[in-house]
């Protein structure tokens, strides 16, 4: 634990404009109103595109003609190379002009709501040929908005059709509006307040930027309805605290009116809204190559709006499933990711816990390589061991362990663990690797050791929870787990977040035989914690542990644990909505025809590990003959 004490450094905090106060840090029920999309796009032939200067504002152009934000110079190409071997390129661009090919609905919506990684309710009016409605599940809490939350919701409020009241109108609720009157002021006596409705905030106020209407209820669904289902920890959320108030940024803009539109169209699937996420795709991808191919000039905010897009356009590229590249080709979202990862290495101050323990980071650095590092990390547990450049593949993450030592320890929203664990599954990683370069070596016994003396005693901490002095004083979560009554089910915000987190931290890489007496035991240990966690509701969000459970699948031996992990994935996927599980569980379920007969298990494991047999590496190899493409747990 810090004491103070140690050499201080200033922290190298990114020049960030001041364009939207961040949103308040308050719990995933702080949404927006509702808002009927079907009436905003109506079944009409998308109009032709036009070109727009990069210098003309977007507000300009007359809604039905809006137009792409960027235009590609002359000059400007989708990839560059430079004299250091680095090259720079845009995995996105072949996905251009490729949405919305289709008119039939994804998903038949339920009668009541999606309450998963998206969140919001579905309902229709009386009469049965009016649109249906998409409304958030929660309202705003007036009692603790923030003046900056308030800017950023507000726009939820009192939208009508400009055409004439029908079925198709939008729905207009009450703003939410909280007293500023100052104390000393006295109020107007009852006679002089008029009888007549309040005067509701402009649709609007507060974005700093002006959306047409489409562009408007494709913002509305990313805040209200997307962003809750990212994370329960408000104080860590990236995609509302972080990418929320860079609105007025055009290539973050839409990139992330992109990824609202692919949800949205799922469901209400027009010609009009596929028009405009693939004009918004496109914009993104070339303000991204724009910037790679200036990249060896840009300042520090274009390096983190250039990581930003990547990460953005890769989450787009995980939960579009049906157009993920299929082996041999490199996925895309993979890609996306290496290049965020690589922009971040290139920044990165050098700053570790133990050398500068006072260290500050800011939240976006943190929030960057806590995503980043999990996509690119999770991805190794199941991919060929990185054996060309080994020593490379020290200080390949390094840039995790910026901060404070209590920092490290911090469960964050973008992963659902700590990034000092994120770090230890690279480093196993590693040591897989260089053992499988050398099984002599007598250095990755003792640091396997090390390795997993850490693992055992570590602790996560979280805000919303108990502090990071209490929790390192207290008993390992899993503890308290195994004394729960059978049929119990976590429903608070801080349980599951442990718990959670407990799941990551059990499911350890011991790359050891299924029947190994320490593998066993902890299947057993994170079975018990996958059965108390609830697949869907208010709690559930995209924290959840994907590749815990999809090991349980994979690792069990009892048929009881292998049920729980195919009970949690069912039960996600009842669940009308987008996500990256479907994948997972179709590999799953392919695995369970060969996983008990085809793989060899040691009776007796040598001593010594280098002479083992890579147990796990046969199973990795296994898979990739059976799946077409690399398993995402992001």
């Amino acid at each position: 634990m810090d004491d103070g004490s140690g050499p201080e450094r200033p922290a190298k905090r990114p020049k960030f404009p001041k364009l939207l106060a961040a949103p308040e840090a308050s719990d995933s029920r702080t949404m927006a109103a509702v808002c009927d999309y079907r009436a905003i796009w109506p079944s009409s032939p998308p109009p032709p595109k036009a070109s727009m200067r990069k210098d003309v504002l977007p507000e300009t152009a007359a809604v039905g003609q809006t137009s792409s934000f960027f235009v590609l110079s002359s000059q400007s190409s989708t990839s560059h190379s430079y004299q250091n071997g680095f090259t720079a390129e845009s995995p996105f661009t072949d996905l251009r002009d490729t949405f919305g090919e289709s008119l039939i609905p994804r998903y038949i919506p339920p009668p009541s709501e999606v309450n998963s990684f998206v969140k919001f309710r579905w309902s229709r009016r009386n009469n049965k040929e009016a649109p249906p409605q998409l409304s958030p599940l929660m309202r705003i809490s007036t009692g603790s908005s923030s003046p900056s939350a308030q800017a950023l919701n507000s726009n939820s409020s009192g939208l009508t059709s400009p055409t004439t009241p029908t079925a198709e109108a939008v729905i207009a609720i009450p703003a939410v509006h909280s007293s500023n009157t100052s104390p000393q002021e006295p109020l107007p006596s009852p006679v002089s307040i008029p009888a007549s409705k309040p005067q509701l905030l402009p649709s609007q106020f507060g974005l700093m930027v002006k959306l047409d209407s489409i562009d408007l209820q494709l913002w509305k669904f990313y805040v209200s309805n997307w962003c809750p289902g990212r994370s329960i920890l408000p104080e860590t959320n990236f995609w509302l605290n972080d990418l929320a108030r860079m609105l007025p940024n055009d290539g973050i803009r839409a990139a992330l009116l992109s990824l609202s539109g692919v949800y949205i169209y799922d469901y209400l699937p027009t010609l009009q809204i596929g028009h405009r996420v693939n004009m918004r795709f496109s914009d993104a991808d070339i303000r991204l190559v724009n910037l790679l191919n200036d990249w060896p000039g840009l300042d520090s905010d274009q390096i983190d709006e250039l990581v930003n897009i990547s990460i953005i356009l890769s989450m787009r590229d995980i939960v579009f499933t049906e157009r993920r590249l299929k082996t041999p080709h490199d996925s895309r979202w993979l890609r996306g990711f290496t290049l965020a990862e690589q922009f971040l290495g290139m920044t990165d101050a050098g700053s570790r816990f133990w050398r500068y323990p006072n260290e500050l980071v800011s939240p976006l650095r943190i929030s960057q390589s806590a995503i980043v590092g999990n996509a690119a990390i999770l991805a190794q547990c199941l991919m060929e061991l990185p054996v060309q450049d080994v020593i490379g593949e020290v200080a390949r993450f390094g840039w995790l362990l910026s901060g404070t030592r209590r920092d490290m320890y911090e469960i964050h929203g973008t992963c659902g663990f700590s990034r000092k664990l994120l770090h230890m599954i690279s480093q196993i990683t590693y040591c897989a690797a260089r053992l499988q370069q050398d099984s002599d070596s007598p250095v990755i016994p003792i640091t396997a050791q090390y390795l997993l003396r850490e693992l055992v005693e570590l602790r996560q901490w979280s805000r919303e929870g108990r502090d990071w002095a209490t929790v390192m004083s207290e008993p390992a979560v899993i503890e308290k787990v195994r004394g729960l009554p059978q049929g119990y089910l976590i429903d608070s915000l801080e349980d599951m977040t442990t718990v959670t987190a407990e799941a990551w931290r059990i499911a350890k890489g011991y790359r050891l035989p299924r029947n190994s007496p320490d593998v066993t035991a902890n299947i057993t240990d994170l079975a018990m914690c996958i059965r108390i966690l609830p697949t869907s509701g208010t709690i559930f969000t995209a924290q959840a542990p994907l590749l815990p459970v999809f090991m349980l699948g994979m690792l069990a031996t009892a048929q009881e644990n292998k049920e729980v992990s195919m009970s949690w994935f069912q039960g996600v996927l009842q669940s009308r909505v987008r996500s990256s599980v479907s994948p997972l569980y179709d590999a799953l379920t392919r695995a369970e025809a060969w996983i008990d007969t085809e793989l060899e298990l040691e009776e007796k494991l040598d001593p010594h590990i280098g002479a083992r047999r890579p147990w796990w590496e046969h199973l990795v190899a296994r898979l990739h003959e059976t799946e077409e493409e690399v398993l995402c747990f992001t």
